[in-house]
């Protein structure tokens, strides 16, 4: 059996269609667990009454405590040999979990995983990557293309087999308080734990970018630090691995996106002077970037006031 995990809160406006797209599934052994997450509009009962309509629907209600902790909660209470979560706003196509599971069986991977389109404000539809293409990794690729940023570090395009979230979640190493690219470090330590992935390279899962969202919210403490944070975690984890020149990589050039996205940004230039520091602080790792990155990263260290003029013209 799946259980796929629905942690929801206010989504009043999206639940029916997400819980309709995975009633749909030609894959018909599965239970939806959905985890009201403390919500304050009608979520809740418009779930209920969902439930009321399909027997394999499953409700939990909760305070409030974020998306890592009710995806857990959901996790306790759920009973499939294979999970999978899905985000409150967004839909699947009707194979998606059917073809997860069997790559996942066929190739005897504890992770099987698929591409993914997003859908802007306007409506417009971009894919990543629908290559068609077809890839079984052992542990060391596949963290690396995670790292690199060659696997969407999204929990909600892939499929777990129960045994390795058991002991993810038994582990205590996960950081709760991290609310931006969370994804992303629950993703390192399972992969990590991973013997083998499997990869289909077809957009089978439809992610809405909506207004309020944590990618549509703009600047923020923890839009800055998460995403430092995160990386640096992995770096420091990554020691002495077969990927930790990935590690470094992502975390040196995250340092550089981050400080980017902070220049002319009113009430946030102390939060540049830190980034700064760091990347002086780790400067011996601005040599793993590439040629173009290597001199924005320079330039920050050296010549900032002339790279703060630059850099306004050049990215309107």
């Amino acid at each position: 059996m799946i259980s796929i995990i629905v942690p929801a809160y206010n989504a009043e406006k999206y639940i029916e269609r997400t819980i309709g797209s995975l009633l749909e599934q030609t894959y018909d052994d599965l239970e939806i667990v959905c985890v009201n997450d403390g919500s304050f509009d009608g979520t809740l009962e418009l779930l209920k009454e969902l439930s009321q309509r399909d027997k394999r629907i499953k409700i939990l209600d909760k305070a409030n405590e974020g998306v890592t902790k009710a995806r857990r909660f959901g996790f306790e209470h759920s009973g499939g040999e294979f999970i999978g979560f899905v985000d409150s706003d967004d839909t699947v196509e009707p194979n998606m979990f059917e073809r997860l599971i069997n790559n996942a069986e066929k190739n005897n991977a504890e992770i099987s995983h698929c591409g993914y389109d997003v859908i802007g404000l306007n409506g417009e539809k971009t894919y990543f990557y629908n290559s068609g293409k077809f890839a079984v990794q052992n542990k060391t690729d596949g963290l690396k293309s995670l790292i690199e940023g060659k696997i969407e570090p999204a929990l909600c395009n892939k499929l777990y087999r129960r045994e390795l979230l058991e002991s993810f979640f038994h582990s205590g190493v996960m950081d709760y308080s991290i609310k931006i690219n969370e994804d992303l470090l629950m993703n390192y330590y399972l992969f990590k734990n991973a013997e083998k992935t499997v990869f289909e390279d077809v957009c089978l899962y439809h992610y809405l970018k909506r207004e309020g969202s944590a990618s549509t919210s703009g600047i923020s403490k923890n839009y800055i630090w998460d995403q430092i944070n995160v990386k640096k975690i992995i770096l420091e984890d990554s020691q002495g691995t077969d990927y930790v020149e990935a590690a470094k990589k992502a975390f040196i050039l995250r340092l550089v996106h981050s400080y980017n996205s902070l220049i002319g940004v009113k009430d946030y230039d102390s939060d540049r002077r830190e980034i700064r520091r760091m990347i002086s602080d780790n400067k011996e790792l601005i040599n793993v970037l590439e040629d173009k990155y290597k001199t924005l990263a320079k330039m920050i260290l050296n010549t900032p006031a002339i790279y703060h003029a630059v850099y306004k013209i050049t990215s309107k």
